[in-house]
């Protein structure tokens, strides 16, 4: 079975810069592995329509499933807007459509943003059971696959000099930084660490930038 590997961490932190150091450590170590790397940035450059195919393929296979998920997060969501809602559960869809085809085809697939850090996003206070069971419904399919959360860090030198690239967090105020705190990440975390195949690991993009990636490549 495929592993699943998720790095999470505020935006700013370096994820989708450690994501890609590891995919291209991995095709260098790991030669007759297939690897696959789902990027956040490809998926906010994919067209409408491709997002459209994605929900209209989900819909047809796993129709139920993806009843359940709307359901959980108008449950998990009910102050946050109906376009946040929508565009959370659309995310939702595509990406489990994709990591769906990837973990079929290929032995190690490595995520920059996946499910768990769509959830705590939209963590809040007292909505944090239903989070967690969202969670578990989304990462049910893949109960089987090995799965490997990356809880990323950075110097606050990195952090700082890294938000002033992202203009997009700079000046939406709709962008809740107050929740995203470690605490309630790991709180939410335990609601999948009983399940085989789980360990977390956590790493730091220090002062110099440099980001230490071994203690993943020990878990692949």
């Amino acid at each position: 079975m495929a592993c699943i590997v998720e790095f999470s961490g505020k935006p700013g932190v370096g994820k989708t810069l450690a994501c890609n150091k590891l995919i291209g450590k991995s095709l260098n170590t790991l030669p007759n592995s297939r690897i696959k790397g789902l990027l956040s940035n490809e998926r906010r450059l994919s067209s409408l329509a491709m997002k459209a195919i994605s929900l209209v393929c989900s819909a047809g296979l796993h129709y139920s499933r993806l009843a359940v998920i709307l359901q959980q997060m108008s449950d998990a969501m009910p102050d946050h807007g109906r376009l946040r809602l929508l565009k959370s559960f659309w995310n939702a869809v595509y990406l489990d459509f994709q990591l769906w085809r990837s973990v079929r085809n290929h032995d190690i697939v490595i995520m920059d943003q996946g499910f768990t850090q769509l959830c705590w996003a939209n963590l809040g206070a007292g909505n944090e059971e239903k989070i967690k069971s969202l969670l578990l419904t989304l990462y049910a399919p893949y109960i089987s696959h090995r799965l490997v959360l990356v809880y990323l860090e950075a110097h606050d030198r990195i952090f700082d000099n890294n938000l002033k690239l992202r203009r997009d967090l700079v000046t939406n105020d709709l962008y809740r930084f107050d929740y995203l705190n470690e605490d309630a990440l790991i709180e939410m975390i335990d609601a999948i660490s009983s399940k085989r195949n789980f360990s977390l690991v956590n790493i730091i993009n220090d002062v110099s930038g440099e980001i230490n990636i071994l203690p993943i490549m020990s878990r692949l």
